[in-house]
């Protein structure tokens, strides 16, 4: 069945792009420009009557736009969820999505629990987590990352650093920096009741693994009909 389907926390498009290649008509909301731009590049190089199913906007999971119609899936992919830092705007940005979804609509959301955990458990030192080569072109990149916890507010603080080098010689180095609220099963379903979603489906990966508490990932289902609070799979 083709749905119409809200990403929020777009990206670079990867989720848009698969998602209308299987015929669904999606928006993509993205805060960052330079995200959006390379979007443009991946969404141009899918044929026509497939991109023409994406619409992209600036935006932000606590500052949508206006006038988007109404969806029946809206996605927080890929961890935007957990760049909310505050219960209140988690609930309040749930709430806003509950109120674009259809009658049927549900809301899912997606977190890298294993990640993270990896990074906090190296307790601030730097932790390689990739290596390519840029296509058609001698310079390798390796991307390093490493993670700090606040004891008070418990916000995690990911800084992100992208080596580029050709040989043994490194020509250039990008970084950036990240917060993420640290969120478990419990915490997001409270969430979601505040919100007045209905009943929830959970599961610890993208096979749809039972979740516990050594699931790679936290990825939720949730129903906008709030007639019935129900959980199942946790």
């Amino acid at each position: 069945t083709r749905a119409r389907v809200l990403e929020i926390g777009s990206g670079t498009g990867r989720m848009l792009a698969g998602l209308a290649s299987a015929g669904h008509e999606v928006v993509g909301v993205e805060p960052s420009e330079a995200m959006r731009t390379r979007a443009v590049t991946r969404l141009a190089a899918l044929p026509e009557r497939v991109s023409r199913r994406v619409t992209q906007l600036a935006g932000s999971a606590n500052d949508l736009p206006s006038g988007l119609g109404r969806f029946d899936l809206a996605l927080y992919s890929l961890g935007t969820l957990a760049h909310v830092l505050t219960a209140e705007e988690r609930v309040a940005s749930l709430r806003a999505t509950r109120a674009l979804l259809s009658e049927s609509g549900a809301a899912m959301i997606d977190l890298d629990q294993a990640g993270l955990g990896q990074l906090l458990a190296a307790h601030g030192r730097r932790r390689l987590i990739a290596k390519w080569r840029v296509p058609g072109r001698a310079e390798q990149v390796a991307h390093y990352a490493w993670a700090r916890r606040d004891p008070v507010t418990a916000i995690v603080t990911v800084r992100h650093s992208y080596q580029i080098s050709t040989g043994r010689e490194r020509s250039e180095e990008a970084r950036s920096e990240m917060a993420f609220a640290l969120l478990d099963g419990e915490a997001v379903l409270r969430e979601l009741a505040a919100a007045s979603y209905g009943p929830t489906t959970t599961w610890g990966d993208h096979t749809g693994t039972r979740l516990d508490v050594s699931s790679p990932r936290l990825i939720v289902l949730a129903e906008g009909n709030a007639s019935a609070h129900s959980t199942t799979n946790l």
